[in-house]
This record gives structure tokens, sequence and C-alpha cells, in this order.
């Protein structure tokens, strides 16, 4: 069925010929899931059949899968600790020791947060992004409308790989910059790659693993730290205070954080433009770029469960908790919750978002995203490259990605719509 409802004001048209209901949109989001996580997917529908705010799974402990109580459990960090024997930050702890920002304990993360204020605003980020990036962008729009085939998925993998080359302090240009950026990417992949489904502390042998790659991962940020100047993120850093612990720690979090979520929602929110029909309606109305990307996280959902651990007894909508079990927050799930958002699996770049959902991907109060303005620059500047090209892009081939911790493609051939 063809949307009608919300068409921008200015539109030249009644009679839009977009669809964001696309069972197409939906059934390639749902095949990337189930190639990925089916055990995850099967738990949301029974969780969701079972009461869709909270319940109790046997053996593993609690799922969240509404929108409002999902906002209540990732802002209420006395009750549902982050950094709890139960959460995701036990394994972080192991890997990147106790200074990496998301496994601290509120006041400690909040200090360190606001030390780091000034590096994280969107001014800054789009300063930095646009010009680790400039070129590269500018290369993939040249290529695109000389008639190039593109893969956006390694594209998008080169792009994450030139912001953590960035963030080491590398000064790279051209081939050894595509190379060394492939090279970063793929041992951030590794990394991430470890980490265990179900949150538990990891053994020496994959912990001796882990510091072994992030070893590599992180060639070069001493050195930078020590003696680079106030143009790279780690001397940066130094200039604000920190220790080279802390820079260390801050650094590999932002790069293990963005190496998957950028890197697969590029591909994943292009696709959704194309299955949808909806890179003309962009195109017409560029002001809704941020809206697409808004819009385009929280289908895709990058992160698409939040970890934590109940810190005492007591009960949540009805059912009780116990202390330091898991509580499972799905966020694929609480993105689309029917009480909160109209038609919630449909992909539709003029919508505004409910206010419970707003940035929800990027988590919400102590813990949001500190990366968020990166990120979304990450994706703005792809974006913009490909809305400005003299005719829309098409999806002509796909595979969806084996192995891999987050949902994403393997591959997204993508063109310029021949005339």
């Amino acid at each position: 069925m063809t949307e009608t409802t919300t068409v921008p004001q200015d539109s030249p048209t009644a009679t839009p010929t977009w669809n964001v209901g696309s069972r197409r949109a939906r059934r390639n989001e749902r095949r990337l899931f189930l190639r990925v996580q089916p055990a995850a997917w099967l738990l949301i529908q029974y969780a969701q059949r079972r009461n869709r705010d909270v319940c109790r799974i046997p053996g593993l402990g609690y799922v969240v899968s509404g929108a409002e109580v999902a906002r209540e459990v990732v802002t209420d960090g006395a009750t549902y600790a982050k950094a709890g024997a139960s959460s995701s930050t036990t394994v972080i702890t192991q890997m990147l020791g106790p200074v990496a920002l998301v496994n601290m304990p509120d006041i400690e993360h909040l200090a360190l947060r606001r030390q780091l204020q000034d590096l994280f605003t969107p001014k800054y980020s789009r300063q930095i992004i646009d010009a680790v990036l400039g070129d590269l962008v500018v290369d993939l729009r040249a290529r695109l409308a000389a008639g190039e085939t593109v893969d956006l998925v390694h594209f998008s993998h080169v792009l994450t790989g030139s912001v953590i080359c960035h963030l080491n302090g590398m000064q790279l240009e051209g081939e050894a910059l595509e190379r060394r950026a492939t090279e970063m990417y793929e041992i951030g992949l590794q990394i991430a790659r470890l980490v265990p489904l179900r949150m538990k502390r990891l053994d020496e042998a994959t912990v001796a693993l882990g510091h072994e790659l992030l070893d590599r991962l992180l060639e070069g940020v001493e050195e930078s730290f020590r003696s680079g100047g106030p143009d790279t993120i780690p001397g940066r850093l130094r200039t604000l205070g920190l220790t080279y612990e802390q820079a260390r720690g801050v650094i590999a979090m932002i790069i293990l954080a963005g190496t998957e979520t950028t890197s697969t929602a590029i591909p994943r929110i292009t696709a959704l433009l194309h299955d949808t029909g909806q890179w003309e309606r962009l195109r017409a109305h560029p002001e809704l770029l941020d809206a697409t990307i808004d819009e385009g996280l929280r289908i895709v959902a990058p992160v698409p469960l939040v970890t934590r651990s109940v810190a005492h007894d007591h009960k949540l909508r009805g059912v009780q908790l116990r202390k330091d079990r898991l509580i499972l927050t799905f966020l694929t799930s609480a993105l689309r919750d029917p009480r909160v958002i109209k038609d919630g699996n449909s992909f539709d770049i003029g919508r505004e978002t409910p206010r419970p959902l707003r940035h929800l991907h990027f988590s919400a109060g102590a813990h949001f995203c500190l990366g968020f303005s990166f990120a979304k620059r990450e994706i703005a500047i792809v974006l913009e490259a490909l809305r400005d090209l003299d005719a829309p892009v098409e999806v002509v081939a796909r595979t969806a990605a084996r192995n891999v911790l987050l949902p994403s493609y393997a591959s997204l051939h993508i063109r310029q719509v021949r005339s």
C-alpha cells in the first residue's frame, strides 16, 4: 500500500510513489537478523507474547521489549547497574581494564564524560569527520557518477577504518590509508567476535587473544598521546587532562563501539531507501536528511540489545526481579513498540520520532553514547553524497553476512540509476 499521510508540506504531488511499508524492506531486514541472531529473534517473539514490557526467561534472566520500560531501565543506573556482575561490562573490563567509560560506575563515568564534553560536540565531530573522510566520499561520488558499481559494505569498512586510523594519530593517504583502514576494521571485527552472545567471563586464552588484537588495533596511540599535537585525538585527550590509561580506554571504546555499528548502519539505511522507493523523496526534500538518519537507525537498531544487572530485588511492571540477575533490553523491539509509534515496522523518513524513542538506539541517561555526533556525521556524509548525485542510486546485488556480531550485509552493490 502506498503511504499518503506524511507528505511534506511543500510536496508537489498528492500521490507519493514511495512505499514506507514495503514488504521487500521488511523481508530483507528480517533476513539479516535471522542470519545472525535467530535465537534472539525467537526470544523477542516469545517475550512479546508473554508480556511486551518485561518477562522472565528461565536460565537467562529478564527480557524487556517495551519502549517506555526500556528507557526506564537504561536511564536508572542505580537499579539496573551498567557495571553489574551479569552485564557486558564484565567482558569489557577483562579486555580494556577498569577505565573504559561504559564499564565505570555512574559517578566516575559522568566525571570522565565532563572532561570529554568539548571533544564530542556536533561542531567538532563534523570538523573531524569531514576532514578525515572528505576525499573518500568525493571519490565514491565520482565513481558512481561515472557509472561504476560500488560495494557499499567494503566502502563503509574503509570509511570506519579511516576514522580508526585518525583516532590512533596515523597520518596516511591514498592506497596506504585504504590498506591500513581495511586492516584496522578487520582487527576491530575480530575483537567484537570474541564477545559471547551470553554475557560471561572470558577464559584466559580468549582474554590473551583479545589483548593481542587490541594492541594491534591501538598501534600508535601511545606515541601520539605522548607527543601528538591538539589536531590529533590522542593529543587532544592529553591536553584535556586525561591519563594515558583513560585515553586508551576512551579511544578503544569508541573504536569498538563504532567499528560495526556505523559500518553496518550505512548500507542498511541505503538499502531501506532503495527498497521503499524513498531516494527520490529524500532528493526532493534534502531537509529530511537528519530525519532519515534517525528513522533509519530506529529501524536497523545497530545495537539490537543492551545488558544490565539487577542491583536489588524489586518488581518491574508487576514482574519480580532478583538481585544480580541479567536483564536484556531488546531495542529492536522497543523501537517499534506499537503503543508508542504507529506502524513501527515501516521506514518512513517523513515521520517525527515519538519522544520515548528519540535517540534510544544510542541508549539514554548517563550512558548515552558519547560518539553520537561522530556516528551521525559519518552516516550523513555518505548519504549526502548519494543524495546529491544526478540520479538516485539502486541496489543491484546484496548478500547477508554470517559469523558477525550484528545483523549486517556482507556486500551491497549499488550504482546510479541509468537513464
